[in-house]
């Protein structure tokens, strides 16, 4: 090897490394009035930039994206191709680090998710003891929902995620109870527009009612005498004849009277009652009358 002003030699290491940093000696050959030189080699290490913002974000379309800045967080100079966010459509940012420093390319990559709407039920009302169906909030695109229950009384839980299930709904009141089912859907945390519907739930009759009249004649119609009511939870109804004698004893509202004292059929006419029952709201409602027997 011959350096650049004519004295021949040779370095050890014989080859540069562009890996790592290392010192290199120059030994003159024999007979020359030269002393060996060293040269050192310093390899920094190739940097990715960095910024604050990652190199990957999911916004909501139209919502605030972030800013394309030159310098990054690490100290690496450089430009922007797009320059500036688009925070409408899903994009690919590439840094490209000026000359002179040793620093590689990187990327920002930007997803814009939709904001989903959905379809709504209408609102609905349905009486005591009835059985409301799922509803299904048909979100475009797909994606999740989160709803709430203003009124957990009616036998709707207070909130949920994904389909309204379908519930039993319970008013034991005498007058209508409302509750407001709000349902928002979700992609990726991109919020929709909320949407509500209203269940009404109405009570049934608080009424006893029994029959003055029925056919006790084996035709499979009106063959049984029975007490009526929605909240009934216990009854007591003694049936008498014309002189008084108690023929009969109700004490299930399902069991009823098939005109029958001891087996034996009883004769046309008019019997009276005396009816005592309680109603689930905690109430006793009393009752007497005249049932006449048709053949």
């Amino acid at each position: 090897t011959t350096s650049d002003n004519g004295l021949a030699g040779t370095w050890s290491p014989a080859t540069v490394s562009n890996q790592a940093s290392g010192t290199y000696l120059f030994t003159p050959a024999a007979g020359q009035c030269v002393l060996p030189y060293t040269y050192t080699v310093t390899v920094n290490p190739i940097v990715t930039p960095t910024f604050s913002f990652g190199t990957a974000q999911s916004v909501c379309i139209g919502s605030t994206a972030p800013i394309l800045t030159l310098t990054s967080t690490n100290n690496i100079l450089g430009t922007w191709n797009p320059a500036i966010v688009d925070n409408m459509n899903n994009g690919v940012y590439t840094f490209t680090p000026a000359n002179g420093q040793c620093a590689t390319p990187t990327t920002f990559t930007l997803e814009v998710n939709p904001i989903p709407t959905g379809t709504i039920r209408t609102d609905t009302s349905v009486y005591d003891g009835a059985t409301v169906p799922l509803f299904n909030f048909n979100v475009t695109p797909a994606g999740t929902v989160n709803w709430t229950n203003s009124n957990p009384a009616i036998g709707l839980p207070a909130s949920g995620t994904g389909n309204v299930p379908s519930f039993t709904a319970i008013n034991l009141g005498n007058t209508p109870i409302t509750a407001t089912i709000t349902v928002t859907p979700n992609i990726n945390g991109c919020i929709g527009t909320a949407q509500t519907y209203i269940v009404t739930v109405l009570p049934l009759s608080k009424d006893v009612f029994v029959p003055n009249v029925f056919t006790p004649n084996g035709d499979g119609k009106n063959d049984l005498l029975q007490v009526y009511g929605n909240y009934i939870t216990s009854v007591d109804m003694r049936i008498f004849n014309q002189w008084g004698q108690q023929i009969a004893s109700i004490t299930n509202k399902a069991q009823g009277w098939d005109g029958r004292h001891k087996g034996t059929p009883q004769p046309v006419g008019v019997y009276v009652y005396v009816l005592k029952a309680q109603l689930v709201d905690g109430r006793s409602v009393t009752l007497k009358g005249s049932i006449t027997l048709i053949r």
